[in-house]
């Protein structure tokens, strides 16, 4: 099994809080740019350890989820995939609805190129809800990050059981991923 999302992710949030330590913020302030297509460039060196950035369906994830890591800036990994975040989110009715309309772009998604540029916005506003709905430190950013690798129909539904609240009978393997 590919343990590199599992380094990335622990390697980009000691690298960050480092940063945050040493009021040295040139790594924390290149990955936050990551996900910019138009800034990305100024993490190529930190990612091109990590995966080939030549290939965009292999840069983008590692980019998306660095800039996450670099925003929220966590002390460790949370363990919450995109199904758990968005139910985190919803205190009522009202808000399952809305929800759903957000969750449903996401899991309409047909690849992960597509996925990533989804997610992107849809991370940030999660991030925005940290404080007072899901809690500092819960998004599984490993988690996200192998979700997003091997994004297709079983992390689609697993991501719906869990903002559903239905179990998923697929057998999640390691850590509750699983792959397609």
């Amino acid at each position: 099994m590919d343990d590199r999302p599992a380094k990335f992710v622990a390697e980009t949030i000691k690298r960050c809080r480092d940063d945050d330590r040493s009021g040295n913020n040139a790594f924390r302030a290149a990955m936050r740019r990551a996900d910019n297509p138009r800034t990305a460039a100024f993490a190529w060196p930190h990612l091109a350890e990590w995966c080939d950035i030549g290939r965009e369906d292999e840069r983008l994830p590692f980019a998306l989820v660095a800039a996450a890591i670099a925003r929220e800036s966590p002390d460790h990994d949370g363990n919450k995939d995109i199904g758990q975040l968005f139910k985190s989110c919803c205190a009522d009715q009202d808000d399952v609805e809305r929800e759903q309309r957000r969750f449903g772009r996401l899991v309409g998604c047909n690849n992960r190129i597509e996925l990533c540029v989804v997610l992107r916005p849809v991370l940030r506003y999660l991030q925005s809800k940290i404080p007072e709905k899901i809690g500092y430190g819960e998004i599984g950013y490993t988690r996200l990050l192998k979700d997003i690798l091997y994004y297709g129909e079983r992390v689609k539904m697993r991501w719906a059981a869990n903002f559903f609240g239905r179990p998923t009978g697929f057998g999640d393997g390691e850590n509750g991923h699983v792959s397609d």
